[in-house]
């Protein structure tokens, strides 16, 4: 892992907030938002876009930390996040999913 190349535990990381990127599965396609920016950057390589993709590291025994899975208002959003979620629920990692997100920013 790339952790363990920097001498790291799994547990060195305590938890993961995932905002949306669009990108939960790249090789099955998580929407063109995803793909136009990926497939600039990387073409359309199937074992890098399965290394990129969070999903296919998603499996029991991994001792993953908690997950926080949140999704923006954009179409097709919803059904992403919760097929990562569920596929995180599914290996035993502790998992919220939280569908009524919206970015609100404010100047000061």
């Amino acid at each position: 892992s790339r952790l363990a190349a920097q001498g790291l535990p799994m547990t060195a990381i305590k938890g993961v907030i995932a905002l949306d990127t669009a990108a939960y599965d790249l090789v099955d396609g998580d929407g063109d938002a995803a793909n136009n920016f990926v497939f600039t950057a990387f073409e359309n390589h199937p074992a890098v876009l399965r290394d990129g993709s969070p999903m296919t590291h998603v499996a029991p025994g991994k001792n993953l930390p908690p997950f926080l899975v949140l999704n923006v208002p954009r179409a097709g959003a919803r059904e992403g996040s919760a097929a990562f979620a569920a596929a995180l629920r599914g290996a035993g990692v502790a998992t919220r999913a939280v569908w009524r997100f919206s970015w609100k920013f404010s100047r000061r």
